[in-house]
């Protein structure tokens, strides 16, 4: 297993697979040439390594290995830089050290999948079957035939593996299916106080309020952000979704439709925050999701904290 970059120490020596962040052309020093990259373990942490090659050595073609590359495996030993202090993983040659791309990978190898965070202490599986539970025990029959649609197939297949977040909630493999659950829980539990607010509505706006995460990122050895997740962002993309799926089922109430997009389109909460909403929540259902969406990750991101 890989050592996590968190747990590394000056004079470690290490070898283990990691993404590759970025890589720079070789440069020259007193001795031979140098290359700068930075590598990221699956708990997203990064830190610089260093490849000090000597004179013979043809650091180009080894850059030329590397650069388009998304995993590495590196052996290397842990040092501080001598201006800062700051540690970073020294490689060399002659300390039977390398650097080697790896072109067949597994997911696991790069990124982590949130049942791996021991102060997390969830399951995949047992997260799905509370998913399809929570859908199961919707009473309005358009909204479990609209989420029983949307959460199938191939979208299903995505969904749960996808991730919440870049870094800073549920990222990682099956995080948006945490983070969606999470979620539904607390708007369910809120939603139970107040005898006027729908809770099948409730329900299906926290169950698909984030779904447009499913194409806003995309996994190779880290989380970036698609190209469509740039032009587009997951509010419109899930709301146009949830719209189309909608239109497929006979007499769907149009003011059903247009609550249920409310909530997607308002769950970042008022406009002015800043935060990507596209209109404020402006009905109890859509305030119930936003607070939800906002306490999960909050929660998430100091849990988090405290727990490195």
């Amino acid at each position: 297993m890989s050592k996590r970059i968190r747990d590394m120490r000056l004079n470690d020596n290490i070898e283990g697979k990691y993404a590759l962040v970025n890589i720079q052309e070789p440069k020259e020093y007193d001795g031979g040439k140098r290359m700068v990259l930075k590598i990221r373990d699956k708990y997203l942490d990064e830190i610089t390594v260093t490849y000090w090659g000597n004179e013979d050595e043809d650091l180009k073609s080894l850059y030329d290995s590397l650069k388009d590359t998304k995993c590495v495996i590196i052996r290397g030993h842990v040092t501080a830089n001598r201006g800062n202090g700051v540690p970073y993983i020294s490689v060399s040659k002659k300390f039977n050290n390398f650097i080697k791309p790896i072109d067949d990978y597994d997911l696991n190898d790069c990124l982590m999948s949130i049942d791996e965070l021991p102060w997390l202490n969830v399951n995949a599986e047992d997260m799905k079957d509370e998913f399809f539970s929570i859908i199961s025990a919707v009473e309005n029959r358009y909204l479990k035939a609209l989420l029983n649609n949307v959460f199938s197939g191939e979208f299903w297949d995505k969904f749960y593996i996808a991730t919440a977040s870049q870094k800073f909630h549920s990222a990682g493999i099956h995080g948006l299916l945490h983070h969606t659950l999470n979620v539904t829980k607390i708007a369910r539990t809120v939603a139970a106080l107040y005898p006027t607010v729908d809770v099948d509505l409730v329900t299906a706006g926290a169950l698909l309020h984030d779904i447009g995460k499913v194409w806003e990122y995309e996994f190779t050895s880290t989380i970036e952000y698609s190209n469509d997740g740039k032009m587009l962002g997951h509010i419109y993309m899930g709301a146009e979704m949830v719209s189309r799926k909608i239109d497929e089922i006979e007499d769907f109430p149009l003011k059903l439709k247009k609550e249920l997009i409310h909530i997607i389109l308002s769950h970042h909460d008022m406009i002015a925050m800043g935060w990507g909403s596209a209109r404020d929540p402006s009905t109890p259902e859509a305030v119930i999701v936003a607070h939800a969406d906002n306490m999960d990750a909050k929660t998430y991101g100091a849990v988090s904290k405290k727990a490195r």
